[in-house]
């Protein structure tokens, strides 16, 4: 079995009967902005996985299982990858965000006042965006969440800086941050919060992680890994959960608002139901 059907059939198993993700498809890897339009589905009677990419330069699909030998689509020709050009970027400015507006950008900012503070943010005039970079767990950067702030679809995208990083990105604040636990949630500004508040955590920027990205969380050596996804998702905290509590000690936290719109009160209180460090 090829590395791709390999990697097809690794995030298959962690599917129930009938269930269908969306990830980077492991053919084209999403194009140079990672998109994540890969669907595979695990067919409700036979178990069969059945996928297809909606990338229309891709258009991959095919099956494992069944009665057909596992038979799949024939990849399409490698492209070698190409990393994108930041060159573009502009630091934040009335002229460099002319178009959408300078109050717009600086509404978000104000929202979520701590995502800047261990991120420098930057503007994509190319796709009018807010471009705030993610990095390995060794801090260097690897790519950026392009953000759109005025409703564009899709609301984000990645743009990677090397195709040997998962998307992933680790937040950390100083000697202060408690190194014996993890925290995983969904998206940077809920990873820079608890950042901040001296707790070491992990953007997964998605819900269905690949395996290559949860074996990721071990580079942290963790005593303890909690997973705090957002409202709704708990269904995939749990499918997480699985695939971690043999090799270390998993625990879910379960959240009634997103960590990062949770006001100071109850985001105190929140922290300190689970033992974490709170905000000063």
């Amino acid at each position: 079995m090829n590395e791709t059907r390999a990697a097809i059939s690794l995030e298959g198993a962690a599917l129930e009967r009938g269930q269908t993700i969306k990830m980077v498809c492991p053919f084209c890897h999403g194009g140079q902005s990672g998109e994540a339009k890969f669907y595979l589905t695990k067919d409700y009677d036979t178990g069969i996985l059945l996928y297809c990419c909606h990338r229309a330069s891709c258009a991959a699909n095919g099956r494992l299982g069944g009665n057909h030998g596992g038979a799949v689509a024939a990849a399409p020709k490698h492209k070698p990858f190409t990393p994108w050009d930041d060159s573009w970027f502009r630091p934040i400015t009335a002229e460099s965000v002319a178009g959408v507006g300078l109050g717009m950008v600086l509404g978000y900012l104000d929202k979520y006042p701590w995502t800047a503070k261990l991120r420098t943010l930057q503007w994509d005039h190319q796709t009018r965006r807010l471009a705030t970079p993610y990095h390995n767990y060794m801090g260097y950067k690897s790519g950026y969440v392009l953000r759109s702030l005025t409703g564009g679809k899709p609301k984000t995208l990645i743009a990677r800086l090397t195709d040997r990083e998962p998307v992933i990105d680790w937040y950390t604040n100083g000697e202060d941050v408690q190194n014996d636990r993890l925290i995983l949630v969904e998206d940077q500004q809920s990873a820079a919060r608890l950042a901040v508040s001296g707790n070491k955590s992990l953007a997964l920027l998605g819900i269905t992680p690949s395996n290559a990205m949860l074996e990721k969380v071990f580079d942290a050596e963790p005593k303890k890994v909690w997973i705090a996804l957002d409202p709704g998702a708990e269904r995939a905290a749990f499918k997480i959960h699985r695939r971690l509590f043999a090799i270390v000690d998993t625990q879910i936290a379960l959240l009634r608002q997103d960590i990062k719109d949770m006001g100071a009160e109850e985001y105190n209180a929140w922290l300190e139901s689970y033992g974490f460090s709170r905000a000063s």
